[in-house]
């Protein structure tokens, strides 16, 4: 049975930068640490998935969802998780912007006026009860 402090021991040395790690290798450290090489991956296990990056999380999403892709198992929890994320976006809920010059706008404006008119014509019988632009703004 492993001492107590050697997770300490080891949580600490996981947590140093690589390149200042003393010793240099799991390996060193279980020898002095007084255990198996597999017992700092087993208690490395846990540690690293909690202690996980945004993009660390999102591969290993990536990496399971296309696993169940693969073996026809159901995906909901991962869309769920990058939809929640922001990293998966539905098509229907991206938010388009328009551009359009003085010019565009006035055309459109006219199109849609042209159609009102015709849709009120159609629906009074050929009368069109729409009064023009100019009166609009005169009164």
């Amino acid at each position: 049975m492993p001492k107590p402090e050697a997770k300490s021991k080891f949580y600490i040395w996981l947590t140093t930068d690589p390149d200042k790690r003393e010793p240099h290798t799991k390996k060193e450290l279980a020898g002095i640490l007084d255990v198996t090489e597999q017992t700092l991956i087993e208690w490395e296990k846990p540690f690293r998935r909690n202690h996980q990056t945004d993009d660390q999380r999102f591969k290993n999403v990536l990496d399971t969802l296309y696993e169940q892709a693969v073996e026809g198992k159901k995906t909901t929890a991962a869309e769920l998780y990058l939809k929640a994320t922001g990293r998966l976006v539905d098509k229907s809920e991206q938010k388009v912007s328009l551009e359009i010059n003085a010019d565009q706008l006035e055309r459109a404006r006219k199109e849609a006026e042209t159609r009102v008119r015709e849709e009120v014509k159609r629906l009074n019988g050929g009368v069109v009860s729409v009064p023009d632009e100019s009166a609009v703004l005169l009164q």
